[in-house]
């Protein structure tokens, strides 16, 4: 589980994207009509990096945008692409958490057909302490 630090920076980040966000962890949602995102936290774990005692926090912030179903992929990757590209150049304001990797966008399989089709982009971070 990623840290409280690293999730309000993806959350503050999500927000200057211009594309709605929802949170969906440990939240109930009734799905909006999209385009929408949400986010999804993945830890690698915190290092110890010198005898100062000195951590690095490293993993995975999943940004996945959702699109209506039957139109293809290309209205969703538009506006997912141009989101993720602000996702990425935004900068954390104490500058503890940098955004690693910009990645391509992947199909996301969405288990229980909800009726939308969604791409994701999976943001490796790591946040000093």
């Amino acid at each position: 589980m990623s840290s409280r630090a690293v999730r309000t920076f993806a959350r503050d980040a999500v927000a200057t994207c211009g594309v709605p966000y929802y949170d969906t962890i440990n939240l109930s949602q009734q799905m909006p009509p999209a385009p929408w995102c949400t986010l999804e936290f993945d830890s690698y774990g915190a290092e110890k990096l010198t005898w100062c005692d000195s951590r690095r926090e490293s993993g995975v912030i999943t940004l996945t945008f959702f699109g209506p179903p039957g139109e293809g992929d290309d209205a969703i990757l538009t506006v997912a692409e141009a989101a993720a590209q602000v996702f990425y150049d935004y900068k954390d304001p104490s500058n503890a958490v940098t955004i690693v990797t910009m990645p391509t966008p992947q199909t996301f399989d969405i288990a229980g057909g909800s009726g939308q089709f969604a791409v994701e982009f999976m943001f490796s971070y790591e946040r000093f302490l």
